[in-house]
């Protein structure tokens, strides 16, 4: 049994209303033996198992990141993270499990909340107006006494001034997201990981040849910019350079998520050991 199986269990299922007696014969798993399975699995490899039902959106996140931050912190990290004081240290290694998660738990049908609008779906333009009557005349003048309601008194003058050209603020649909808040982490392949080789097919007389998509190297998603968590980064440690944020945590960031990687295979190994 793989762990791609699990999430199905977690379905309500539909009640069977019929007075056939269920099936108890067979080598079959029932819903009883995958949870304790997943007991046992809990137990031989938890940081896994929790990376797992996080990135499926079973459980909550939280246990995960907290198990991600024990590891980063027993992990040798690089040295300019090392030489921090323990309270910096700590926020540090805190942001760098909340983005190695991040970049962890990314697939084509994930989706991320849309920046050009903050996830409003909307966003606020200036747009400029030109008042074609009072760009005729220089002033408008009051009504008189019999136009105005009883309750507003006439006020001698006066002469109310009116605006030739002004700019208007007005919300629009924001053209990223389309209006939709969020936007999708697939790639330009649609999260195939393949796009068509023109020049092969056209040398094979217009047989369609597939190669890996260059832009995300056949995952299929993009995945999380740097640039991102050093922004991140920079909130709690106002001090890091560009060129060491580069050069030395970036490689511990990339470890982070393959530590990620390697806790979900060692969970899926331990349920096949239980389940076979």
């Amino acid at each position: 049994m793989n762990l791609e199986s699990l999430p199905k269990f977690y379905s309500p299922k539909s009640p069977k209303l019929n007075d056939v007696a269920p099936a108890t014969g067979g080598d079959a798993l029932t819903i009883t033996d995958v949870m304790a399975a997943q007991g046992m699995v809990q137990s031989k490899a938890p940081l896994g198992f929790n990376l797992f039902l996080a990135k499926m959106g079973i459980q909550s996140p939280e246990p995960a990141i907290k198990g991600l931050f024990d590891a980063a912190s027993t992990m040798e990290s690089c040295r300019a993270v090392s030489a921090l004081p323990e309270d910096k240290r700590h926020n540090v290694l805190n942001v760098l499990a909340i983005f190695a998660f991040a970049d962890y738990s990314r697939s084509a049908a994930s989706v991320r909340k849309c920046v050009c609008c903050c996830g409003e779906g909307f966003i606020e333009s200036r747009k400029f107006v030109m008042n074609q009557l009072a760009a005729k005349r220089e002033t408008v003048t009051s009504f008189e006494r019999g136009d105005l309601p009883a309750s507003i008194t006439q006020m001698d003058g006066r002469e109310m001034i009116a605006r030739h050209s002004y700019y208007e603020i007005t919300k629009c649909l924001c053209p990223s997201c389309q209006g939709k808040k969020t936007i999708s982490n697939s790639c330009r392949c649609h999260g195939k990981g393949k796009v068509l080789d023109e020049e092969q097919t056209t040398l094979r007389g217009g047989v369609p040849v597939l190669k890996d998509c260059d832009k995300c190297s056949g995952r299929g998603y993009s995945r999380l910019k740097f640039s991102t968590v050093m922004e991140a980064l920079v909130s709690v440690w106002p001090e890091l350079k560009r060129k060491v944020a580069y050069e030395q945590v970036r490689p511990f960031f990339e470890s982070l998520v393959t530590r990620c990687l390697q806790e979900e295979a060692g969970a899926e190994q331990a349920l096949n050991q239980v389940t076979k």
